[in-house]
């Protein structure tokens, strides 16, 4: 027993969110010290978790008694538990990073959004998803269209965005279509009767 408790005190307590670092680190310290027994192995998980992970534990397996119950069903406890938050806040994370892509519609933007928020467990979806979608936007002069307007609900920035996108396309569309200003032909017309002739008679006269 002496040396299995030697040099326990090095396993830190983590905190509950890092559950699956604290099964890691138990499983190393318990290899380390020869711990080799389930008992024992629960034991020190128990002792050393940390206050927020015991109560934790104590309260998802209730009303069985930690003592009674496997190290490996602790630990799963714990992580089923834990892991739809860790999930939640990185998909969360993901969601308010999110721009419009080069090419990509208003509309298809949109229900990337909503894909990405189905997981995010958002207390009013509707207004976090209009937020997003404004700030997201790559068209400026959607931004401020939507934003001068007094109420905006997702429904009326939709439409005003799929508005603006068609307005810009049909602008470039007419810009790469329109002929050159005829100021620009004059001007074209004027260098090249401006230019000396090269003829061979020239030539012999100078």
């Amino acid at each position: 027993d002496n040396g299995e408790s030697k040099g326990i005190g090095a396993l830190p307590a983590i905190r509950a969110r890092h559950v699956g670092r604290l099964r890691r680190t138990l499983e190393f310290f318990a290899e380390a010290q020869g711990i080799t027994d389930a008992s024992k192995r629960r034991a020190t998980f128990l002792s050393y978790c940390g206050p927020e992970t015991f109560k934790l534990a104590k309260a998802l397996l209730a009303p069985a008694k930690l003592s009674e119950t496997s190290l490996k069903d602790i630990l799963a406890g714990l992580t089923s538990h834990l892991a739809p938050t860790e999930t939640k806040m990185a998909r969360r994370m993901e969601f308010h990073k999110r721009q419009q892509h080069a090419g990509e519609s208003v509309s298809a933007f949109l229900a990337e959004l909503r894909k990405l928020a189905q997981h995010c467990d958002f207390q009013n979806l509707e207004e976090t998803l209009l937020d997003r979608f404004i700030g997201g936007l790559s068209s400026k002069k959607a931004r401020r269209r939507i934003v001068a307007k007094e109420e905006v609900t997702l429904a009326s920035a939709l439409k005003e965005a799929t508005a603006t996108e068609n307005y810009e396309r049909e602008e470039l569309d007419a810009s790469r279509k329109a002929p050159k200003p005829q100021i620009e032909v004059a001007h074209a017309m004027d260098e090249l009767e401006a230019t000396p002739s090269q003829s061979p008679v020239r030539g012999v006269e100078s």
